[in-house]
């Protein structure tokens, strides 16, 4: 992965992030050569959020289904990824 494509994906998460932070306990990890990781604390412990581009859209998903993702531009991605972390 190369700078471009991780600061798109920091940009994305802290987005949502922000959005989220009076809703929620959420925080973004940047571990050293990973990719960055959008936590929103849930029933079960943190929903995991990423960020990741597929052709030229980019989407935030928090599992593998296709149901556990939206495209990052989508109408309210925080409301949305909030909804997630209740289930």
């Amino acid at each position: 992965m190369n700078r471009r494509e991780s600061e798109h994906q920091y940009i994305h998460l802290m987005r949502v992030a922000w959005e989220l932070r009076t809703m929620a306990c959420v925080a973004v990890e940047l571990a050293e050569r990973e990719t960055p990781v959008l936590l929103v604390r849930c029933r079960e412990g943190h929903l995991r959020g990423r960020a990741y581009a597929r052709g030229r859209d980019w989407y935030l998903a928090w599992g593998r289904s296709k149901f556990q993702r939206i495209k990052a531009f989508d109408e309210n991605p925080p409301k949305r990824t909030w909804q997630a972390a209740q289930c």
